[in-house]
C-alpha cells in the first residue's frame, strides 16, 4: 500500500512539473511590453470622421483613426505592439510594423481604414461608430493590455480624447486635434 501511494504521489509530482515547466516555456514566448512601452497610451481616436483628418496617403478619403501619445521624455519603439479593434473574444488584431516609433511626449496617427497595404499607419480594421473597444496589447492573443478604451456611439467629425494628454479623464472634442 505505501509503495502504491508513493507511486501515486511521484505521478502527481512529475505531473505537476511538467505542467509548470510548459507554461513557464509558454510564457516566456509571449512577447511582453518594455516598461517604456507600457506608458503608451491611446489618446484620442475619430470613429466617425468625415471631414477633420483627410489620409495623406489617398487624397479625398477621410478614415477613422487612432492617436497613440507617449507621455514618456525618451522615445519609444512600438516593435511587437498590436492595435485591436473589438471585444478581446472576438477582436481583429494590428500587428504595429517593425521600425515605428513615437517620439518623447510625442504622438503617433494611425489611420483605422482597413486598408493596410496603404502603409505602414493603416490599420486592418475600422472603427464601430456604434461603439466599441480599441486596445493596444504587447501579443496578438489581447492578453497583455497596455491600455483599452471601451466607447459608446459616436457623433461624426467629433473624437473622443484624454484631458490632459495621457491623463485619466476622457472628453468629446468638437474640434478634434490629431
Amino acid at each position: 500500500m505505501k509503495i502504491r501511494l508513493m507511486i501515486l504521489i511521484g505521478i502527481a509530482l512529475t505531473t505537476t512539473l511538467v505542467i509548470s515547466l510548459r507554461s513557464v516555456a509558454a510564457a516566456g514566448e509571449i512577447p511582453s511590453a518594455s516598461p517604456e512601452q507600457a506608458q503608451i497610451r491611446i489618446n484620442e481616436f475619430m470613429a466617425s470622421n468625415s471631414s477633420v483628418l483627410e489620409d495623406p496617403d489617398e487624397p479625398g478619403e477621410f478614415p477613422d483613426w487612432i492617436e497613440l501619445y507617449n507621455p514618456s521624455a525618451s522615445e519609444v519603439s512600438l516593435d511587437g505592439l498590436y492595435l485591436m479593434e473589438g471585444d478581446p473574444a472576438d477582436t481583429v488584431s494590428f500587428a504595429i510594423s517593425t521600425g515605428l516609433s513615437i517620439p518623447a511626449q510625442g504622438f503617433l496617427v494611425f489611420y483605422a481604414d482597413d486598408d493596410p497595404s496603404q502603409g505602414k499607419l493603416h490599420t486592418d480594421f475600422r472603427l464601430n461608430k456604434d461603439g466599441g473597444q480599441i486596445g493596444l496589447y504587447a501579443d496578438p492573443g489581447a492578453t497583455e493590455p497596455i491600455d483599452t478604451r471601451l466607447y459608446g456611439p459616436q457623433a461624426t467629425d467629433t473624437s473622443e480624447g484624454r484631458n490632459p494628454d495621457g491623463g485619466s479623464t476622457w472628453k468629446q472634442y468638437s474640434r478634434p486635434t490629431p
